[in-house]
């Protein structure tokens, strides 16, 4: 055999060694997730709705990712983003969410939990769930309609509201965004979780406007034009930004 020869084959060898390292990696963070679980991810903008056995109803909002368990359906993991759930409760078997060091255990009960990079948020509009920290139910909280418990690092804090005011913060559902006296920086920050056009609000006498209004997920142009109109601000395109100031 030729030294050229030997050199090609050799390399041959350590590209082949390479890939397979590369399919047992990719294999690997697969079963990572766990072989016996089912992941769902949502796309920028994608709403998709996941039906369990039980007749259970999960709605995924975008930029989500969540697991389920394909053994029991039971028990489920939200990695990121943001989910509504409707569950059928059954005492002998409960229905369990996993949020990063945090558990939500389903009494019964209709609720959203939104997981962002910085906070944790679980709200109650029907029914009961228990919040707890990972694997500890000896300091555990017992949430009700209305509650709505917000986590950043380790503080908790726990605020009670009209369920139809948690209600319009599900719009989502139904391809709206609802805000009722929201900062125009909140606004903001809403459409841009649904669209790769993002929405500066530069300053803070622009971001602290206040604004009333439904508008669809999509409807970022409709939003910025509302916003010029009827409050007064000033809209400049920069690329895929659109800057709003006062």
């Amino acid at each position: 055999m030729s030294a050229r020869h030997r050199i090609r084959s050799a390399f041959a060898k350590s590209a082949a060694v390479v890939m397979a390292i590369a399919i047992l990696g990719i294999g690997g963070s697969f079963f990572l997730r766990g072989p016996d679980e089912q992941v769902y991810a949502t796309q920028l903008g994608e709403h998709r709705t996941v039906t369990l056995k039980d007749g259970s109803r999960i709605e995924i909002n975008t930029g989500s990712v969540l697991r389920i368990s394909k053994s029991d359906g039971r028990s489920v993991w939200l990695d990121k983003g943001e989910a509504y759930f409707q569950i059928l409760h059954d005492p002998k078997h409960p229905f369990v969410v996993t949020v990063g060091n945090r558990r939500v255990t389903d009494l019964g009960t209709k609720f959203v939990i939104r997981q962002d990079a910085d906070h944790f948020r679980v709200a109650v509009l029907e029914g009961l769930v228990r919040l707890a920290a990972k694997k500890d139910d000896v300091q555990s909280l017992l949430l009700e309609p209305g509650d709505s418990a917000t986590a950043k690092g380790d503080l908790l804090a726990v605020k009670k509201s009209p369920v139809a005011e948690l209600a319009n913060e599900l719009g989502w559902r139904h391809g709206v965004l609802v805000f009722d006296n929201a900062t125009l920086a909140d606004a903001a920050a809403e459409f841009n979780r649904y669209s790769s056009r993002k929405i500066v609000v530069a300053g803070a006498a622009a971001a602290n406007l206040r604004i009333v209004g439904t508008f669809p997920t999509d409807g970022t142009d409709g939003f910025v034009d509302v916003a010029q109109h009827i409050l007064g601000v000033r809209m400049e395109k920069r690329g895929s930004e659109i800057v709003i100031s006062r």
